[in-house]
C-alpha cells in the first residue's frame, strides 16, 4: 500500500505564505523520511489567501530538499495561459533535476476569476486540455513533434 499527502500552501492572517511553506516543508520531510511514496501540490491563481501559483517553481524546492518522495503539481490548471511546450519543458527539467520524481496531473479548473485574470474562455477549458494532453505526451515520448491544433500549432520541435 502507498500514501500520498496533498497541501494547499497560502496566506492567513497573521501568518505570510514563507510562514506556513516552511512549515509544510518540514511535514513533506518527515513524510519522505517515514516513507510516503507521492506529494501533490496544488495551485490557484487570483485566490484572496494568495495559494501558490506556480507549482513546478515549490516543486523543485521541495525536491531539493527531500530524498524519495516524488511530487508535482496537484493538478496543474492547464487552460490557465500555459503552453504545452513550456510544460513538458518543465516537467522534463523538473524529472531529470529530481531523479524521476515528477509526478504530473492537469486539469481544466472552474474559477471564473481565474479565467478572466487570464483572458482565456471557460467554454475552451476542455478543450484546451484534451489537445493540451495530446501535445505534452507526444513531447514527452517523440524525438520531433509536429501538431496542428485548434489551440496549439508545432511545426519540428
Amino acid at each position: 500500500m502507498e500514501f500520498g499527502v496533498a497541501y494547499t500552501i497560502g496566506t492567513e492572517p497573521g501568518r505570510p505564505m514563507r510562514r506556513g511553506f516552511t512549515a509544510a516543508l518540514k511535514e513533506i520531510q518527515l513524510a519522505d523520511q517515514l516513507g510516503v511514496t507521492t506529494m501533490m501540490l496544488s495551485s490557484q491563481h487570483f485566490e484572496e489567501n494568495d495559494i501558490l501559483p506556480s507549482p513546478f517553481v515549490a516543486c523543485s524546492f521541495i525536491a531539493a530538499q527531500t530524498k524519495k518522495i516524488r511530487m508535482g503539481p496537484g493538478i496543474l490548471l492547464f487552460p490557465l495561459a500555459y503552453h504545452p511546450t513550456h510544460v513538458a519543458e518543465d516537467g522534463a527539467v523538473f524529472d531529470v533535476l529530481s531523479d524521476g520524481r515528477l509526478n504530473f496531473a492537469m486539469g481544466r479548473g472552474f474559477r471564473k476569476e481565474e479565467f478572466a485574470g487570464f483572458g482565456i474562455s471557460r467554454k475552451e477549458r476542455g478543450a484546451r486540455v484534451r489537445e493540451g494532453a495530446t501535445v505534452i505526451r507526444k513531447l514527452w515520448t517523440e524525438d520531433h513533434v509536429s501538431y496542428d491544433g485548434q489551440f496549439w500549432k508545432l511545426k519540428d520541435v
